[in-house]
């Protein structure tokens, strides 16, 4: 999911938060570089409007804007298994590989709990959802 305005951004560094650049390589472009890696080759990205991210390496962009997160997969194609990334997380290889290979018959949420110091947000995160199901 890549379809958010990034108000709290507010285009720090001049890009928005899913170009942020760690060790020379937009985050963006990294989630979609590691899921190929692993296999993974039907890539849909959300996108507020068409080629506002430039060349997605391949994936596929699906216009989607909304308010509610997960609606924004409403245009998006439902005939498999679906791994939800948010655009703007930087995901370790151990946590792709995690994600990907955890067995999967319902809906599963990744985040993390509680407080995050390095954030300093008060609550916990959804950073990924596993489901069967179409939404």
């Amino acid at each position: 999911m890549a379809a958010g305005r990034g108000t709290r951004w507010n285009n720090y560094l001049g890009v928005p938060k899913q170009l942020a650049k760690i060790d020379g390589e937009p985050i963006l472009y990294r989630t979609i570089r590691l899921l190929k890696e692993n296999g993974i080759t039907d890539i849909a990205v959300t996108v507020s409007e068409k080629n506002c991210f430039g060349d997605l390496l391949g994936a596929k962009e699906i216009v989607g804007k909304s308010e509610l997160e997960l609606d924004r997969f409403k245009n998006a194609e439902k005939n498999n298994p679906d791994v939800i990334l948010y655009g703007d997380v930087f995901y370790t290889e151990k946590a792709i590989k995690t994600i990907l290979s955890t067995e999967c018959d319902k809906t599963i949420f990744f985040g993390r709990s509680g407080n995050n110091l390095l954030t300093g947000k008060k609550h916990g995160e959804l950073l990924a959802v596993k489901t069967d199901k179409a939404f």
